[in-house]
């Protein structure tokens, strides 16, 4: 089904623009609906009668400054949205037959894709701070160990279920970083469980949360393990990032992983893939590219 809607490039940048101007070519400059058009069937082109800005089915998106073919980059994103667990550029550059250098970028941006799609956490909700281990390559035989600081937030249903979960890398775990995170993440009214760090408390003193505090008092901790929602998570993350991309992860590019990660794990119970490719492909062709220039 996926070959016979896009067996062409004209088949692709038909699609995308559809998926992009619902409402019509519209200039993004001047606001202008009136366009001439240029360029091939496979790479359209047009340019705005108001202001001359010339305006094509990628430009100002993800895909910007991409070069590789629509169809490969829409069969990319298929099969990216097709496996739960997600898989390296190396072996995505082995599976469309591209350069390691363009699966790599391609990969970081199918992840920047999928990290808008966020709606706040609400109900009651575990957030704990983690140390994420990592090995970043340094020159090209050699390793480097190192542990990076990150914020989780776990949705809790019911007994020891987990929901949705947010994650993000910290320079430092203070109130001002878990204030940030915590505006970002949560929907006000949430009911946030922590640990009894001052941190934590000290960034839900002005916030719009209900703060519920574990692991105070406690006779033998060992026994009473708090927050273990947030706990499991940290073994998924590291296990996926040591199983799927061999623990390599540049510590420039570590909130990318992360927010592949989330963006996996919070749809882990949906069957049908196809909705998760249409939300790349929207995210690819919705998210500034500013983006992945950061």
């Amino acid at each position: 089904m996926f070959e016979q809607w896009f067996r062409s490039e004209t088949a692709c940048g038909r699609y995308l623009g559809a998926l992009r101007w619902r409402q019509g070519l519209i200039c993004p400059r001047c606001g202008s609906d009136r366009f001439g058009a240029n360029g091939t069937d496979e790479r359209p082109r047009w340019w705005c009668s108001s202001c001359r800005r010339v305006t094509t089915v990628t430009s100002g998106t993800l895909l910007d400054h991409h070069r590789l073919p629509l169809s490969t980059i829409l069969r990319a994103a298929w099969w990216w949205a097709q496996d739960p667990r997600g898989f390296s550029a190396r072996a995505l550059g082995r599976w469309l037959g591209i350069h390691e250098a363009s699966a790599w970028h391609l990969a970081h941006t199918l992840r920047a894709a999928g990290a808008p799609r966020r709606p706040p956490l609400r109900g009651l909700v575990e957030v704990d701070d983690l140390l994420l281990p990592i090995t970043e390559p340094v020159g090209r035989h050699s390793l480097r160990f190192q542990r990076v600081r990150v914020l989780v937030a776990v949705q809790c249903l019911g007994t020891q279920r987990v929901g949705s979960i947010r994650v993000a890398r910290v320079p430092t775990v203070s109130a001002v970083t878990v204030a940030r995170f915590l505006r970002r993440n949560l929907a006000p009214g949430s009911v946030v469980v922590t640990d009894a760090a001052r941190s934590m408390a000290g960034a839900l003193v002005t916030l719009p949360y209900s703060h519920r505090p574990e692991g105070l008092g406690l006779s033998d901790p060992a026994r009473h393990r708090p927050l273990q929602r947030c706990h499991s998570i940290g073994v998924r993350l590291t296990e996926w990032l040591t199983e799927v991309h061999a623990g390599a992860v540049d510590h420039h590019h570590v909130t990318a992983y992360l927010d592949d990660f989330a963006f996996r794990f919070n749809r882990r119970h949906v069957k049908d893939r196809g909705r998760v490719w249409f939300e790349l492909v929207e995210g690819l062709m919705t998210t500034p590219i500013d983006r992945v220039r950061r």
